[in-house]
């Protein structure tokens, strides 16, 4: 497999990226997956493995940053800007599009976590992608706010108040925890998440368990299920049957809304589409629904 590094701007900001290739392809001209990473996250969290799959079985991928996140540029670090991600999603597919060896009528959009919400939501703009495939993906706020308790929704909305007022005058914004244990002060604090973070996280050298408390603020009524009847391409959704962040009702609702949509349910909690007894399974359904619509 070839690293190939690469970089492509949005609204003056530089995000990085890498084109995994190939190394022996027999196409000149090679389908790729556009691939976005999940909550708060660096694009090689939990990938890796995916991508080895991929180019193995002759397939490209574009992995990058988002905005404020690992070698992307962006100030301050760590902002989860829902919005402004998915406009460095579409850049992405874009950014790919313009290489002379991707083949442009075989683009597939993968996402995890939030980033299958924006695959979701960027399938519903590009009717031209091939396929897109979307795991334990973020569907709808309003389901994802009723697995956390009403005091931590407070407690974190008026620090992101608090630190959007600071942020008028002030450079250093009021940080929050990203991941915390049950009970202790933090946007996500499901039980094993933390850990099941510090292990994708791994020997990152730039990712911290903190970001900005503004981030709670925009785009905090996310729900890329309202968009998923527009999505026109084959698509693969795969949920965690007891996934403690992402109410399987929610994905479900999602599918039945995709014309062309399929379901994969796994066992356990949404840390099993990266790692433990799900991932060869999940990787392998993936990897056949891509083949099926790539190589036709």
């Amino acid at each position: 497999m070839l690293k190939v590094p690469s970089n492509f701007v949005v609204n003056k900001t530089r995000l990085q990226a890498y084109f995994h290739k190939p190394e022996n392809p027999t196409d000149t001209q090679l389908p790729i997956v556009v691939m976005a990473n999940g909550y708060a996250t660096e694009w090689q969290f939990g990938t890796n493995q995916f991508i080895r799959a991929f180019a193995d079985a002759g397939i490209a991928t574009l992995n990058f940053d988002y905005r404020s996140f690992g070698e992307s540029e962006g100030i301050p670090r760590q902002v989860v800007n829902i919005p402004g991600q998915q406009e460095d999603f579409l850049a992405a597919v874009e950014h790919a599009k313009k290489q002379p060896w991707v083949d442009t009528s075989r683009i597939v959009i993968w996402g995890s976590s939030l980033g299958g919400g924006h695959a979701i939501s960027t399938a519903a703009k590009l009717p031209e992608v091939c396929a897109m495939v979307a795991q334990v993906p973020h569907c709808c706020s309003r389901a994802a706010f009723k697995t956390v308790t009403l005091g931590s929704v407070f407690s974190n909305i008026s620090k992101a108040i608090a630190d959007s007022m600071k942020s008028l005058f002030s450079s250093h914004p009021i940080l929050v925890p990203i991941l915390a244990e049950p009970g202790q002060a933090g946007v996500m604090t499901h039980a094993n998440w933390l850990r099941e973070y510090q292990v994708l996280a791994g020997d990152s050298p730039t990712w911290q368990n903190a970001m900005p408390a503004r981030s709670l603020l925009k785009g905090g009524d996310y729900r890329p299920l309202m968009v998923a009847d527009q999505i026109q391409c084959p698509s693969l959704i795969v949920a965690a049957e007891n996934d403690a962040g992402v109410p399987l009702d929610s994905v479900k609702e999602t599918v039945n809304k995709i014309q062309q949509g399929e379901l994969k349910i796994i066992k356990g909690d949404h840390f099993g589409v990266y790692q433990g007894d799900p991932i060869e399974d999940v990787i392998a359904s993936e990897l056949a629904f891509i083949k099926k619509h790539v190589f036709k």
